[in-house]
């Protein structure tokens, strides 16, 4: 007589729904992370180069000053004053400002070189955390102008002339 044994239950199946849940889980998680260093990295990185923009700013015009450089003289309203400076063998053009008011939203603060035949903007200025206006150029930006003007216009140089600007300082290119 042939004995037959009972076949062993099979083992149970294994938890993959659970398994596939935690990978779930863990990717976002993970993915929730990469996020999160994607927009630190965003917000840091531009903050990083405009410091460091900045610190380059500061160097170039202690550079000028230290070559014994060409100075105008900016006054203005609201007791604001500042220079303008070439200097650095004239490579590089500066011009600090302390005392402007915060320019109302869309506007900005411009420098404007004028001269017989020249009416140039170097650029606009910028504000540091010490409550300066800073601009740093190449070249010799009073070159042939007779005066400087500090102009708070509109930012956009296209819409600018249908808006009225205020001067703000004015030197004498001597």
């Amino acid at each position: 007589m042939i004995r037959t044994r009972p076949t062993p239950a099979p083992p149970p199946a294994p938890e993959l729904p659970t398994r596939t849940r935690d990978r779930r889980r863990s990717f976002a998680f993970g993915s929730l992370g990469v996020a999160c260093a994607a927009v630190a990295a965003a917000i840091a990185v531009p903050a990083y180069e405009h410091d460091r923009a900045r610190t380059q700013a500061y160097a170039e015009i202690v550079r000028m000053l230290a070559s014994g450089p060409r100075e105008v003289a900016l006054a203005g309203r609201f007791g604001a004053s500042g220079r303008a400076i070439v200097g650095d063998g004239r490579r590089m053009s500066g011009f600090i400002v302390r005392g402007l008011p915060d320019p109302p939203a869309g506007f900005v603060y411009r420098i404007w070189v004028r001269g017989v035949a020249v009416r140039r903007s170097p650029g606009v200025l910028e504000r540091t955390p010490d409550a300066l206006e800073i601009l740093v150029t190449n070249g010799d930006a009073l070159e042939r102008g007779t005066s400087i003007r500090v102009m708070l216009e509109r930012a956009s140089l296209e819409t600018a002339d249908r808006f009225p600007r205020t001067g703000m300082l004015h030197g004498t290119i001597g």
